[in-house]
């Protein structure tokens, strides 16, 4: 899951409090496991590129960053910051309680696979946002229009405990409210198009940390529910038992009668207590064990849930079942031709239940049937596949504009080109051939000057 806070003016201090002790050496580019607090954070995103910011983040360069200054120079990018109210973004990558659970009952070396399929979900989902959602608003020739960015700079802090010390591993992406855009100006980012792809980089973190452990270790799913699933064979009563302040929350709110998600989110709050960061994670694994234990979670049962191997993970697929199709995950494998049009009949079927669709609802359908997972890049591409299948127009499927779009502002000579070639090929007057890019990743917006672009030729 992921969820999205902002971060204000001194905000950064809470991760990099939780560092206890700051390797300055390839211990913490290596999986370092301190027995003291948080791992130290790292640089990720292409927007940390972007500015030459990698390896392990130091509290001195962080603080720079969000105070809007170049980390190298402290010389001010740019940014009005009078006008910035939010110095960050905070985008928390959850992990499922039943893989937390794991990663913490686990001997280190199965407990670091756990680890390094989050994140790399935890990549795969951001780079989704940053080719989708990260833009710069501009005012061009009276019109207010999203621009695209290199990225915004980002730091990554992994955390592997809750606050009532329950297994909890989840990371903190705490992205700068600072891009620059093509025009190489640096200012705040919109912050919309976060809140708007959120739920999809949600379920593409989900997906390709199913394929991430069900390739490393060899775990089945449960039922995937809204993106999301657990594993096979940690039980209810398990995943409860290792979610204290879920009881925490749902007992203020039987005490109050109160039932609404805005009920729950005050009781969350009151009930928060500050983070205790000083308890050795080797004691912490010892009382787990002994809780899991007692909930029947041995480690004869933990033999049993890695001993568990998805069906057909060779062959990229289950022979039959919507929901199972491509059951074993989705990104190193090619199908064939049948399989793909089995796959986008069977998630299309689903979207003609809606009205109309956007591609973040095509990506989100093409998540929830890939039991077995997929990388980020491969679900974006064969969620194209389906938008542009003849199926979809057969079952009547129409894809609507998204709200929030990035423009590409040189995405109309592109059309241009396009249009000129097609109308070569076919040796039509090129004035009559038109392309729409609908379909495509970057959208026109409505109010943008130039001339419109519309669907006047099918290319599929």
């Amino acid at each position: 899951m992921l969820s999205i806070g902002k971060v204000s003016w001194g905000g950064e201090h809470y991760y990099i409090d939780a560092v206890l002790s700051l390797e300055r050496d390839m211990r913490a580019m290596a999986g370092f496991e301190p027995e003291l607090g948080e791992p130290p954070g790292v640089w990720v995103g292409r927007g940390s590129n972007s500015i030459g910011l990698g390896g392990i983040v130091y509290p001195e360069t962080l603080t720079a960053l969000l105070a809007g200054k170049d980390p190298f120079s402290q010389q001010g990018l740019g940014r009005k910051d009078d006008r910035i109210k939010v110095a960050a973004f905070d985008l928390t990558f959850n992990a499922p309680k039943s893989v937390s659970i794991l990663y913490g009952l686990l001997e280190p070396r199965l407990g670091a696979e756990v680890r390094n399929s989050h994140e790399a979900a935890v990549r795969g989902a951001l780079g989704y946002l940053e080719r989708n959602a990260i833009g710069v608003r501009r005012t061009i020739e009276g019109t207010r229009m999203t621009l695209p960015t290199s990225g915004a700079p980002a730091a990554g802090f992994l955390h592997r405990t809750s606050r009532a010390l329950d297994p909890h591993l989840h990371t903190h992406v705490v992205m700068a409210n600072l891009a620059r855009g093509e025009d190489g100006s640096w200012s705040g980012i919109d912050g919309r198009g976060l809140y708007y792809h959120a739920k999809t980089a949600s379920f593409l973190y989900q997906a390709e940390l199913r394929r991430q452990m069900s390739t490393s270790l060899g775990v089945e799913w449960g039922t995937v529910r809204n993106g999301w699933a657990d594993v096979l064979g940690v039980s209810r009563e398990v995943v409860r038992g290792f979610s204290t302040r879920l009881l925490q929350i749902e007992a203020d709110l039987e005490r109050l009668g109160m039932s609404s998600p805005h009920a729950a989110h005050i009781a969350a709050l009151k009930t928060r207590q500050p983070k205790e960061i000083h308890c050795a994670m080797s004691d912490l694994r010892r009382q787990w064990q002994k809780r899991a234990l007692e909930l029947g979670l041995g480690p004869l049962q933990l033999e049993k849930v890695l001993d568990r191997k998805v069906l057909g993970i060779e062959h990229g697929h289950l022979a039959q079942g919507a929901s199972n199709r491509l059951a074993g995950g989705w990104g190193e494998v090619a199908l064939s031709i049948h399989d793909k049009k089995a796959f986008c009949l069977d998630v299309l079927v689903e979207l003609a239940k809606k009205e109309l669709v956007t591609r973040r609802e095509v990506i989100q359908a093409c998540c929830q049937a890939l039991s077995g997972g997929g990388s980020a890049r491969a679900i974006e591409s064969l969620s194209e596949e389906v938008m542009h299948s003849g199926i979809r127009r057969s079952l009547g499927v129409d894809i609507r504009e998204e709200r929030f779009r990035v423009v590409d502002m040189q995405l109309p000579d592109k059309m241009y080109s396009l249009e000129r070639e097609v109308g070569r090929w076919l040796g039509a007057d090129r004035s009559r051939v038109r392309v729409d890019p609908v379909l495509d990743g970057h959208q026109l917006s409505k109010e943008m000057p130039g001339r419109s672009v519309d669907l006047g030729i099918d290319l599929s």
